[in-house]
C-alpha cells in the first residue's frame, strides 16, 4: 500500500508532524512553534539506520557546503565529501511545542552503534568530536512522550522545559535515551508529569569517551523519576536496567514520602602503581524492584541503582561516574573517598571510607 511505499523509502513525515526535517544538518531553526500536531511537533531524522542497503535521496554532502568552522574537524585533507548522516546540526534554538503525542524526536544523527569513535556509515568513513546544540526548547501538554533521542552522539540538550500532566503523571516518559546514544548531554532540564521522568535504556556499550549525562537539571511530579527498571524483558540481549556509568550530576528531584533510600557499598583493590579500582556492585536500592512479592527483588545487576558517583579527594564534587571506576592517585597517602549512588527516584545515599595508597606491582598483562 501507499504507506509502506513511502516507509521504505524513509519518508516517514506523514503521520502529522509540526515540522520534519531530514538531512537537516543545515537547517537553520529559530523560535518555531507546533500545535496539536499528531504526532512529533518537531522531527529532526537523519537516516535509515542501513544506508547501504537501503533507499536513501542523497548520499552524502559536500564539505565546502558546511559550515566554515567545522569543515576541518569533520573531514580529512583533501575529502570532498562525507555521509550526510555524520554532519553536525547547525543549532536549533528556540523550539516550543503543545499538546503533540511526542514534543521533540532527534533519530539518526552521527549514528555510532558501538561507543567508538568511528561513525556507522558507509564510504567514505567519518570520526569526529564536532558537537551540536538544541537549546532553549519547551515542550509543554505532551500526550505521551516529551524529548525522544534514539541512535545519536556528539549533541548536547540545554535549557529546556518539558512537562506532560502535572496533575495526574502518565504517559511515556519526558526523555528518553536509547540504548545506541552516546555522548550527549542534558543540561538544565526541567521535566514534569510523565509515568518516568528520564527514560535511560541499557547501552550497547559503555565507555569513559561516550558517557552521556544530565546536569543541573530537575524532576517533579513524575510518577518514577527515572527509568523503572525490571519489569520488562530482555531486548535483543539488552536487560531491562540501568546502564553501569550514565552521569547524573548537579541535579534535583522531589522526594516520594513512600521511598527508601538506598544502600551505598563499595570495595576496593589496588590496580597497580598509585591506582585503585573501586567496585560500587554491591550497592542496591531499599525498595524491592517487583512490588508482587514474588519475583525475586534485585533480579538485575545494578540492583536498582540509576547512577554511580566518586569523590575521590573529599572537596563534595563528583570526580567520576560509573559502577566500577579506576583512579590514579597522585602521591601515596591516607584519602577519604565518598561514593553516592541514586535510586530511580532520584534519592540519595553516600558513603566514605578511608582508604590507604601505596606503591603496588602492576599485574604481568600476559
Amino acid at each position: 500500500n501507499q504507506k509502506d511505499a513511502r516507509e521504505k523509502k524513509f519518508d516517514f513525515g506523514f503521520r502529522g508532524e509540526g515540522y520534519w526535517l531530514q538531512g537537516a544538518s543545515q537547517v537553520i531553526m529559530d523560535d518555531n512553534v507546533a500545535i496539536s500536531a499528531n504526532d512529533a511537533g518537531l522531527t529532526i531524522f537523519g537516516d535509515s539506520l542501513n544506508p547501504e542497503t537501503d533507499f536513501r535521496d542523497k548520499d552524502t554532502i559536500q564539505v565546502k557546503n558546511l559550515a566554515a568552522d567545522v569543515r576541518e574537524q569533520v573531514a580529512q585533507p583533501g575529502q570532498q565529501e562525507i555521509d550526510v548522516t555524520d554532519a553536525p546540526l547547525t543549532p536549533k534554538s528556540g523550539f516550543e511545542s503543545y499538546n503533540t503525542h511526542t514534543g521533540m524526536r532527534v533519530w539518526g544523527i552521527m549514528t555510532n552503534f558501538d561507543g567508538n569513535l568511528e561513525f556507522n556509515s558507509p564510504e567514505p568513513q567519518t570520526a569526529h568530536q564536532v558537537r551540536s546544540l538544541i537549546d532553549d526548547f519547551t515542550l509543554w501538554g505532551n500526550r505521551w512522550e516529551g524529548l525522544r533521542v534514539s541512535y545519536v552522539s556528539n549533541l548536547d540538550f540545554e535549557n529546556g522545559l518539558i512537562v506532560g500532566d502535572v496533575e495526574n503523571p502518565k504517559g511515556g516518559s519526558g526523555l528518553f535515551h536509547n540504548h545506541a546514544t552516546f555522548s550527549t548531554h542534558y543540561k538544565n532540564i526541567n521535566v514534569q508529569g510523565f509515568n518516568e521522568g528520564a527514560q535511560i535504556e541499557f547501552l550497547n556499550e559503555e565507555r569513559d569517551f561516550t558517557q552521556s549525562s544530565i546536569t543541573d537539571s530537575k524532576f517533579s511530579n513524575n510518577t518514577y523519576h527515572l527509568t523503572k527498571v525490571g519489569d520488562g524483558g530482555s531486548k535483543e540481549g539488552r536487560p531491562d536496567d540501568f546502564p553501569e556509568a550514565f552521569a547524573i550530576k548537579n541535579t534535583t528531584f522531589d522526594q516520594k514520602s513512600n521511598n527508601q533510600a538506598p544502600a551505598a557499598s563499595f570495595k576496593v583493590n589496588a590496580a597497580g602503581g598509585l591506582a585503585v579500582n573501586f567496585d560500587g556492585s554491591d550497592s542496591r536500592d531499599s525498595d524491592p524492584l517487583k512490588p508482587d512479592g514474588i519475583s525475586p527483588a534485585y533480579p538485575l545487576d545494578s540492583k536498582g541503582i540509576a547512577a554511580y558517583g566518586w569523590d575521590f579527594n573529599n572537596d563534595g564534587k563528583v570526580d567520576a561516574f560509573g559502577r566500577q571506576v579506576t583512579h590514579q592517585f597522585n602521591q601515596a597517602g591516607t584519602y577519604d573517598v565518598t561514593l553516592q549512588v541514586l535510586d530511580n527516584q532520584g534519592a540519595v545515599q553516600t558513603l566514605t571510607k578511608t582508604i590507604t595508597v601505596e606503591p603496588t606491582a602492576y599485574a604481568n598483562a600476559f
